[in-house]
């Protein structure tokens, strides 16, 4: 059962989110997490309504949609969206925290009913854009940004013929918009719609409920909705129109905004790190690798783009793995359909060293991330020579490569492995006592696979020094098998490694259990071998 800003959310509602089949539908108080120059926010649907219908000479309030659809009468379209512009500071209210810690989370698709750019601005401060549909001619349109396509269900400012504002928009919409009620419907069918900045008064809600009875009728899956200490009665009348209620408690310690980014937060960790529970890869060492925290890990990521890769294979990832390191690449780790983004946002994460080759379409977003939880030092920038490189990558560490390098890769390789040789080094004296520190902290798995990954590190480096040939291709039992033909493994400690062999594979692959001694007679028997190792390469 998980804890902290999680324990509201439901289990089997996770498990959808790890496998990349939440629908987030983003509404008006979404918006209200806005921050303006002045400190204002911009108002919900609610007292949109209010504001309208104040300038409307003797009209009696009763709900936003009718002040909204009387303005409209009063003054007209265009005054009405020139108002409704204003009133929502399209102009000037940039994301606030929520809006930034949601524009992380790796959903390819975001529905919204908003107006507004928030979402956008969002995703480009994040170095995510992603690609607004407005029309019904874009659904078609290939993504080609980081970023989600974003379904702007009711249009926005910058479309004024299609905002759906009044009764007759709401009467008309899906007469008028019938490919974006079946493109809605059709993304309804295998994911799980989770609405955030909703009420039930909210017309869109209304809405939405009756678009998705009518495209699936009895066979929709049921929607929730999040929610901050909504009061019992307001749960039961969710709950009678098949919308289920995550509730987070109210705390006087955190704005409404700030209780939605620590939730966002907590729920991408929580992705990060069952995405690569999930996954399989054609590399042994990387697969065990990722599952350890990054300061433990050994693994060297790989952001470069697809027509490169094999380029890198051939010419860098040697270089890696003669170190001790395990170079992974994005297509080198298989994770479920609808949690790419998810994935690299993990293997940066779970790397503790970045490489990346900024020609991709992604790669800007990539080294924001890189750069966000570790030392500069750790990250590698490749450029062509010519290319221009943003400011605030100016100062990192960068290698400019030649734009012929294709012809002679050699050299640039040379070069990175003069990169690679110092902060290796400094890594390598760390991690020698990671599988002790992670069994005095009780990580008895990590540790266990951690000793392994250390020997094998330290294996390899012991048969480079020694010539052997094809020492990066091989096993761990193979690596071992060569090193015992050296006379540096005894026969009751090749038993003991054969038995914490079996052990990380099955930590790996079953997610085991390991007890406390089974780590602990791994930790032992893996640090006497690494000792006598170094002793031997020196």
């Amino acid at each position: 059962m998980p804890g902290g800003p999680l324990k509201p959310v439901p289990g089997p509602l996770l498990e959808e989110l790890s496998h990349g089949r939440w629908l987030p539908i983003i509404g008006a108080g979404f918006s209200k997490n806005a921050e303006t120059p002045n400190g204002s926010t911009p108002p919900d649907w609610n007292e949109l309504g209010i504001v309208l219908a104040h300038d409307v000479i003797g009209l009696e309030y009763n709900n936003p949609l009718d002040a909204i659809s009387a303005y409209e009468q009063a003054f007209g379209r265009v005054a009405l969206v020139d108002t409704v512009s204003r009133l929502l500071r399209v102009h000037d209210a940039q994301p606030g925290r929520a809006h930034a810690a949601f524009a992380r989370l790796g959903f390819q698709h975001v529905v919204t009913t908003n107006f507004d750019m928030l979402l956008e601005r969002a995703y480009d401060d994040a170095n995510r854009p992603c690609l607004p549909l407005v029309e019904e001619a874009q659904l078609s349109a290939r993504n080609l940004y980081p970023g989600p396509r974003l379904l702007k269900l009711h249009g926005d400012v910058h479309h004024p013929h299609r905002l759906t504002l009044t009764d007759d928009d709401y009467d008309q919409f899906l007469q008028t918009n019938p490919l974006l009620a079946t493109s809605m419907g059709a993304l309804l069918i295998d994911h799980t719609a989770v609405l955030i900045g909703y009420s039930l008064d909210d017309p869109d809600l209304r809405q939405l409920l009756t678009l998705i009875k009518s495209r699936l009728g009895k066979l929709a899956r049921p929607l929730w909705t999040i929610q901050v200490d909504c009061p019992p009665h307001v749960v039961n009348r969710y709950e009678r129109r098949n919308v289920h209620v995550i509730n987070l408690p109210r705390t006087n310690k955190l704005s409404y905004g700030e209780q939605l980014a620590e939730l966002f937060d907590a729920l991408r960790d929580h992705w990060n790190a069952e995405v690569i529970e999930e996954s399989q890869s054609t590399s042994e060492r990387a697969l065990a690798d990722l599952q350890l925290p990054t300061r433990s890990s050994r693994v060297c990521y790989f952001a470069v783009p697809l027509e490169l890769l094999g380029l890198y294979r051939e010419f860098f990832f040697p270089v890696v793995e003669q170190y001790g390191f395990v170079p992974v690449a994005a297509r080198d780790v298989l994770t479920p359909p609808g949690t790419e983004a998810a994935k690299i946002d993990a293997l940066i994460d779970r790397a503790v060293l970045v490489v990346i080759d900024v020609s991709g379409r992604y790669s800007f977003y990539e080294a924001g991330l890189a750069f966000q939880n570790r030392s500069p030092e750790s990250v590698l920038i490749i450029a062509d020579e010519k290319m221009p490189i943003p400011n605030n990558l100016a100062s990192r560490h960068i290698l400019r490569r030649p734009s012929d390098w294709m012809a002679s890769p050699e050299s640039l390789a040379y070069r990175f492995e003069h990169w690679f040789r110092e902060v290796a080094a400094r890594r390598t004296e760390n991690q020698a006592s990671e599988p002790e520190r992670l069994f005095d902290a009780r990580e008895y798995r990590a540790a266990i696979i951690a000793a392994v990954s250390l020997l094998e590190a330290e294996a390899a480096r012991y048969l480079e020094s020694k010539k052997s040939a094809d020492y990066r291709l091989q096993t761990i039992r193979t690596l071992t098998d060569l090193v015992e033909k050296d006379g540096l493994i005894t026969a009751d400690e090749r038993r003991q490694l054969d038995v914490t062999v079996r052990l990380r594979n099955e930590a790996v692959h079953r997610n085991i259990q390991v007890t406390r001694q089974q780590a602990s007679d791994a930790v032992r028997v893996v640090k006497d071998i690494v000792d006598r190792l170094r002793r031997e390469s020196n």
